[in-house]
């Protein structure tokens, strides 16, 4: 996550910064060309990126092995990213997908915020994935691939989820507010509202970090559903009090801990996130060192 700040208790950053030296212990990179298993384990490398670089930024100290660790993360990063495609999947060099692909950009826009320099190729891959997967009449759609290099085995239709991450992407890439692609995926999420009825975590934490960046009606539109949605589900009693149950789609495969983190994150936006067409404002560019 982009954190930019945060009210955080000592003994949690202890035991953040305990928990990052254990990621940093298991960081050394695989060899190039390594097959990855199908299951999560660039998802894993790329949630437990974030990690490495909040515990760096707050900690401001030079630790040689947060630092090193978030170095060799960033590294393995970019040697899986297609350069063909410019996305990233399950395997290296493997064409993207728009889901995947968010998680490996958000992972990178931490490290860069944290002060790790990111290659100007890498970016303009990017750009060049969200260019050429791009749908709608604006371009400004997404749904989870679309064939780039004729291997993807075609393209899906724009789904609600998929904007709204990809939106989030081309905010972080520094999209104007006011084109007319960003102006499609805002209407186009704006016409798919939270709904208890269409429980989807995923889709309310990215379209919630999109529609806070986008900011004005849409955004106060989004946030009073989403806050008010998200606040009358959360469990008030017996044994699982305080969580959100896992009642949708990617629920039977994250379990309790997934669907009450992400709904977490989710209503955490507003203390967590500054808008990123701010950030680059003189008085928001503090950034640690740079590591060698």
């Amino acid at each position: 996550e982009i954190v930019l700040g945060s009210i955080i208790e000592p003994t949690m950053l202890s035991s953040a910064f305990q928990t990052a030296k254990l990621v940093a212990s298991a960081s050394a990179a695989p060899a190039a060309g390594t097959v990855l298993p199908m299951t999560s384990t660039l998802h894993d490398s790329v949630i437990a990126d974030p990690l490495l670089r909040w515990s760096w930024q707050l900690r401001r100290v030079d630790d040689i092995r947060l630092r090193s660790a978030l170095a060799k993360a960033v590294t393995f990063t970019i040697g899986q990213q297609d350069p063909v495609s410019g996305g990233w999947r399950y395997r290296q060099f493997q064409e993207g997908d728009v889901s995947m692909f968010g998680w490996q950009l958000m992972s990178l826009k931490s490290a860069e915020m944290a002060g790790v320099t990111i290659p100007e190729q890498v970016r303009t891959r990017m750009q060049a994935f969200l260019k050429n997967t791009a749908q709608g009449s604006a371009g400004g759609l997404y749904g989870y691939r679309r064939s780039i290099n004729g291997t993807a085995g075609g393209s899906e239709p724009p789904t609600p989820v998929m904007t709204a991450e990809a939106l989030f992407c081309r905010q972080m890439l520094g999209a104007a507010p006011d084109s007319p692609a960003t102006r499609e995926a805002v209407g186009f999420i704006g016409r798919n509202p939270p709904s208890v009825a269409r429980t989807d975590f995923y889709y309310w934490y990215y379209g919630t970090l999109a529609m806070h960046q986008h900011g004005g009606a849409p955004w106060r539109q989004w946030n009073s559903m989403i806050r008010d949605l998200l606040i009358s589900e959360q469990l008030t009693s017996g044994e699982f009090a305080g969580s959100w149950d896992p009642n949708d789609t990617w629920g039977r495969y994250g379990g309790r801990l997934y669907s009450t983190t992400l709904a977490t994150l989710t209503l955490e936006v507003y203390y967590r996130f500054l808008p990123l067409y701010q950030v680059n404002r003189p008085e928001n560019s503090a950034v640690p060192e740079s590591p060698r």
